[in-house]
C-alpha cells in the first residue's frame, strides 16, 4: 500500500457506510427500503412512449366511435388520458408505461402513491400549454399565430420535460409543481440497492478508501480533531493521500459551537455514471468512533 498526498478534489453528496460483506450487504439493502431510487432518465422516456402509444391509439379509436360528436377529438383526448393516465397514477402511482418501466410515481414528502390531487396537478401542467396552443388553434386563426403558438408548445414541452436533467430529484416542472417523484418500485429499488453494494465489494475505490479510512481512525483522536475548521467544512489536503493508485481526499466538519469533529473520507476519481465512493468517523468526546450518518451532515448532503 503507497501513501503520497495532495491534491483535493470533488466532494461526494453523501456520507455512506460502506458494506464488507455480503451479509451486510442485503442488511443494508433491507435498512434503505424506505428511500426510493430515483427511475434514471432511460425508464422515463421508456414509459412515456408507451403511454403515448396507448393514448394516441385509444384515442383515435374513440374518435371513430364518437362520429358526429360536437369537438369529440377534445372529448377523446380528456377521457383516455384521464382513463389511461390519471386514474392508474393517483390510484397504483403506475400508468401502462410505467408498469412496462418498472417505475412509480410518488409524492416527495412520504413516498406514498401519488392521489389524486397530485396525478391531476401534474398532469394539468404537463399538458396544459398543448391544450391551450390545441384550443386556440381550433378557431381557424392566422397561419403566423397557429405557427407561433406551435413554437409556444415545443418550448413549453422542452421546459417541462428538460426540467428532468437539471437537480438531483430528476423532477420535470410538472413533478415540482405536483410535489411528485419517479422511481423504481420496490421489488426493484430492492434488487438495484442489493447489487449495488455487491459491485462496490470488489471496488478499488472502495478497497483503498475503507484501508485509509481504518489508518485514520487509528490516529490520535486529537490530532485528527485539530484538522476540523472552528465552524464549517473544509479540505484537509494534509490528510490527503494516494492508495494503490487511488486518490483519496478528506473533508472535515464542524458544527456551531460543537467541539465533536466529523470526518469525510472519499475517491475522487469518479465520473457522471460513477457512483463516488465514501466513508466517515467522527471524534467525539477526545475519542474517535465511526457511527458515523449521513444525517450527521445536515445540510451539506
Amino acid at each position: 500500500m503507497r501513501l503520497q498526498g495532495p491534491p483535493w478534489g470533488v466532494v461526494p453528496a453523501t456520507v455512506k457506510r460502506v458494506a464488507m460483506n455480503e451479509a451486510e450487504v442485503v442488511d443494508d439493502a433491507e435498512e434503505q427500503l424506505s428511500a426510493p431510487v430515483l427511475a434514471g432518465i432511460l425508464r422515463r422516456l421508456i414509459a412515456g412512449a408507451v403511454d403515448g402509444i396507448v393514448v394516441t391509439l385509444a384515442a383515435a379509436a374513440l374518435v371513430a366511435l364518437l362520429d358526429g360528436v360536437t369537438y369529440r377529438g377534445a372529448i377523446a383526448f380528456v377521457v383516455v388520458q384521464f382513463a389511461f393516465t390519471v386514474a392508474p397514477m393517483a390510484i397504483t402511482g403506475r400508468p401502462l408505461g410505467a408498469v412496462v418501466a418498472r417505475t412509480v410515481v410518488v409524492r416527495v414528502e412520504d413516498h406514498a402513491v401519488a392521489g389524486w390531487t397530485a396525478s391531476i396537478l401534474r398532469w394539468l401542467v404537463a399538458h396544459l400549454p398543448a391544450i391551450v396552443v390545441s384550443a386556440v388553434v381550433a378557431f381557424d386563426v392566422a397561419d403566423s399565430v397557429a405557427t407561433a403558438l406551435a413554437i409556444i408548445d415545443i418550448v413549453a414541452f422542452i421546459a417541462i420535460y428538460g426540467a428532468i436533467l437539471v437537480g438531483p430529484l430528476e423532477q420535470g416542472l410538472h413533478d415540482r409543481f405536483a410535489g411528485t417523484l419517479v422511481v423504481l418500485r420496490d421489488g426493484d429499488n430492492d434488487a438495484f440497492r442489493v447489487r449495488q453494494r455487491t459491485r462496490r465489494l470488489s471496488d478499488p475505490r472502495d478497497i483503498a478508501v475503507d484501508a485509509y479510512t481504518q489508518e485514520l481512525r487509528a490516529r490520535d483522536a486529537a490530532t485528527l480533531a485539530a484538522f476540523a475548521p472552528e465552524i464549517g467544512f473544509a479540505g484537509v489536503p494534509e490528510l490527503d493521500a494516494t492508495v494503490d493508485g487511488i486518490r483519496i481526499g478528506v473533508l472535515a466538519l464542524r458544527h456551531i459551537g460543537s467541539t465533536d469533529a466529523l470526518f469525510m473520507v472519499f475517491a475522487r476519481d469518479h465520473g457522471r455514471f460513477t457512483p463516488p465512493v465514501s466513508d466517515g468517523f467522527a471524534v467525539r468526546d477526545g475519542t474517535v468512533v465511526d457511527d458515523l450518518t449521513g444525517d450527521e451532515w445536515g445540510d451539506f448532503d
